[in-house]
């Protein structure tokens, strides 16, 4: 069963990575180094407006699936209609902002972010809900069946000549929205637009965790724009960026396996600390093997993937590639803190990793320019790695908050 579960959730991943990957070259040859740019920037824009449409219901959705915490029992079946009527109240909202406070020039790709991530994140419930109910197959199938549909939506546009971010962005909302009737249709949902205020009160530490994590995740991106780096370099590195975001879409089934297990097996909160120092370390010697492969062959990769004009992203993926070491242990990590109810952990550990990462790339960046984000993502997983390690052993199994 194990072997036919990770066997799926892999192929999946593979694919859609795979897919992510072709997209990137294609987008980046089609639009070049300085749209390429602006391109990320959105997307970093849109993973910061996902966490607001998101409000934490992701994480909820599944944990809940799996084993019902109490704060969350009179929310019943309502949960996931819950999702949706916060999901759709914030994605009109900030359509409402953008259209009254920008730019007449800025409002497609502003508008075409919105959208695209909003679809995004309404797919994505349905699918926290399959795994959270171990239907790992039915999940892997889903997954595949969205990359391929925004992906032909993305491929159509750029075959009809689009050579604008805003476009792409658009084909792929149009896409996650086909989607999204279909997975409403799959749960017999319908949005809901009651939210007691004990609901957000529970599910605030989630959302600040999530908002963390792409702030220090994303920020250097952002920063980026708003310093006035040359945009050829921010393009640089954005094609970095999403090599190493394609290698952790590989880890995201081990990390829902590892979510379920831990709280399945820790109903009596007695599974010792100690049985993390094995995966932990596993995941570590994992990104190392994955470091010493860019290091080999990425002065060779970049320029033949991309063209010669992304030769410095080389350079750039191989200071990326040593977070990794780090960040694949994190993943356990953070995964055994939110199946044991210790939310507030990871909220910490990333709001801290977020300060540090925002104030050194604001001071670092426009001295040492793109190179040094990618020694910052290096630093900023070093310290989310002590930070969880202190949480996780600083609150002993009897304080956990019973599932």
């Amino acid at each position: 069963m194990l072997i036919r579960i990770l066997g799926a959730q892999w192929l999946a991943t593979a694919i859609f990575g795979l897919v992510s990957f072709v997209l990137s070259v294609f987008v980046g040859r089609v639009l070049g180094p300085e749209k390429y740019g602006a391109y990320v920037n959105a997307i970093s824009l849109g993973s910061l407006m996902a966490i607001l449409i998101d409000g934490g219901f992701g994480k909820i959705l599944m944990r809940e699936a799996v084993s019902t915490t109490e704060d969350f029992i009179s929310c019943g079946d309502n949960l996931h209609g819950a999702a949706y009527g916060h999901a759709l109240l914030v994605v009109g909202s900030l359509c409402l902002f953008i259209l009254l406070f920008n730019e007449p020039a800025r409002l497609p790709i502003l508008l075409a972010t919105v959208g695209a991530f909003g679809m995004v994140t309404l797919g994505q419930f349905s699918l926290s809900i399959l795994r959270g109910q171990g239907h790992m197959v039915h999940d892997a199938g889903l997954v595949i069946a969205n990359r391929l549909l925004t992906a032909a939506c993305i491929i159509v546009v750029l075959l009809l000549g689009a050579d604008d971010p805003w476009k792409i962005l658009a084909a792929q909302g149009i896409g996650a929205g086909v989607f999204v009737v279909y997975a409403m249709r799959l749960h017999s949902v319908r949005p809901h637009f009651t939210f007691p205020a004990s609901l957000y009160r529970a599910m605030l530490p989630l959302f600040w965790l999530d908002l963390a994590t792409v702030v220090y995740f994303r920020s250097d991106n952002l920063l980026m724009l708003l310093l006035n780096i040359p945009k050829a370099d921010i393009g640089c590195y954005g094609i970095a960026f999403r090599l190493m975001e394609t290698i952790l879409l590989f880890v995201n089934p081990v990390g829902v396996l590892l979510f379920r297990g831990f709280r399945l097996h820790d109903k009596a909160h007695l599974l010792p600390l100690s049985k993390l120092v094995r995966p932990v370390l596993s995941a570590g010697l994992v990104g190392c093997f994955v470091t010493s492969f860019c290091y080999m062959f990425a002065d060779a990769l970049i320029p033949a993937l991309f063209g010669p004009a992304f030769t410095p992203a080389s350079s750039i993926l191989k200071v990326l590639s040593l977070s990794l070491i780090f960040s694949l242990a994190n993943v356990v990590l953070i995964q055994a803190a939110l199946a044991w109810n210790m939310e507030k952990v990871c909220m910490i550990a990333a709001t801290v990793v977020a300060v540090v990462s925002v104030l050194s790339n604001y001071l670092l960046l426009p001295v040492y320019g793109v190179v040094v984000a990618g020694w910052m993502a290096l630093i900023t997983q070093m310290v989310l790695s002590l930070s969880l390690i202190g949480g996780l052993f600083w609150i002993s199994p009897t304080k956990r908050q019973k599932p």
